[in-house]
């Protein structure tokens, strides 16, 4: 996009895309920590703000809730923000306490991760999705909003699942992994095989800085 509007500089512009450590990722998500779920743990981490959606993922566990009554699961948010008052309303007026949980901020999100069945990112954008890079790492079953970078890390149906971004579609994106077992058990056997090789990013950084 910078090259298209400064087209004279473009031999001079390189593009990084976001670095993932995934030994540390892993070794993190190792870490004991003292919490526990009953049935199904879905998750969500971000910034408690507009963009990334989290209204329409509070949505989504209404129709879930509705759609699914026997089943019992729970979704929990890592995060903080300047709509979490509004979306604390939001989880009431749906009545949600006992289904949507925000647990604030955590240094360290990686041991729920790791522990969480379905990864969720209800994200209006995402320039470059550092949580799906850290979900694809810890090997989760990932449902996304369709943004600029989640075709790029995610092949839909086959190590994860891209949904519209409406609250309907999101629920409809984790309906298909708790009621069709082929395709979840698809989608799980391919994420455990899939990898991101970061060594292009590091090269890219030494040789730009001249290490």
């Amino acid at each position: 996009m910078f090259a298209k509007i400064f087209p004279t500089i473009k031999h001079k512009i390189t593009v990084i895309p976001n670095y993932v450590d995934s030994t540390e990722v892993l070794k993190k998500s190792l870490h004991n920590i003292d919490f526990s779920t009953d049935g199904i743990m879905i998750l969500s981490v971000g910034r408690l703000s507009a963009e990334k959606g989290f209204n329409l993922a509070i949505e989504a566990c209404r129709l879930l809730v509705d759609a699914l009554p026997d089943i019992p699961f729970s979704w929990y948010v890592l995060g903080t923000g300047a709509d979490e008052k509004k979306l604390s309303s939001l989880i009431s007026f749906h009545g949600l306490e006992k289904k949507f949980y925000l647990l604030g901020e955590n240094e360290n999100p990686y041991p729920y991760m790791r522990m969480a069945d379905i990864f969720v990112q209800p994200s209006y954008y995402e320039a470059d999705s550092i949580v799906i890079h850290e979900a694809i790492i810890l090997k989760k079953l990932i449902v996304a909003t369709r943004t600029h970078s989640t075709a790029r890390l995610i092949n839909h149906l086959i190590d994860g699942i891209i949904v519209d971004i409406s609250a309907k579609s999101i629920a409809d994106g984790i309906l298909l992994l708790l009621t069709d077992s082929e395709i979840k058990n698809t989608i799980l056997t391919n994420i455990q095989n899939k990898q991101i090789d970061y060594s292009y990013y590091k090269q890219t950084l030494r040789k730009l800085f001249d290490l």
